[in-house]
C-alpha cells in the first residue's frame, strides 16, 4: 500500500462508507467531477466497524474483501479536496489498494482508511 499522491491522469477511488450513492457525504464526488464505474470489493479482506467515537473504521479481520463503489476521479485538485474532506493523513490515510470489479478484473484504487 502507498500514499502517495495521485497523478494527474485520472486514478480510481474505492469508497465503501458515506461517500457511497444514497449516502449522506456521496454530494461531495459529485461536486468534485467524479464518475461512477460501478460496484467492487478489496482483494484484502476488511471488515467495516464503528470505532468508539462511532466513526466508520477497517479491520483487517475479515474473511472476504470489503464492498463498496468504483470512482475514476480526473483531477489533482479532486484529490487534494477528497484529502481535505477526509482529514488526510491525520485521521483517514489514504492507500493504494487491489480491486475486483464484476467480471474479475482487477485494478488498483485509492481508498480512505481508519484502522481499528
Amino acid at each position: 500500500m502507498s500514499d502517495r499522491t495521485p497523478a494527474a491522469q485520472s486514478a480510481l477511488l474505492f469508497v465503501y462508507g458515506t461517500l457511497r450513492r444514497g449516502q449522506p457525504n456521496h454530494r461531495q464526488l459529485l461536486r468534485l467531477g467524479a464518475r461512477f464505474l460501478g460496484p467492487a470489493v478489496t482483494l484484502r479482506p476488511l471488515r467495516l466497524g464503528r470505532a468508539a467515537d462511532g466513526l466508520p473504521v477497517l479491520y483487517a479481520t475479515a474473511r472476504d474483501g470489503l464492498r463498496g463503489e468504483l470512482y475514476a476521479v480526473d483531477m489533482p485538485a479532486a484529490w487534494t479536496a477528497l484529502d481535505e474532506f477526509e482529514g488526510h493523513p491525520a485521521f483517514y490515510r489514504r492507500h493504494l489498494d487491489r480491486v475486483r470489479r464484476p467480471g474479475g478484473t482487477e485494478a488498483e484504487a485509492w481508498l480512505y482508511f481508519r484502522g481499528g
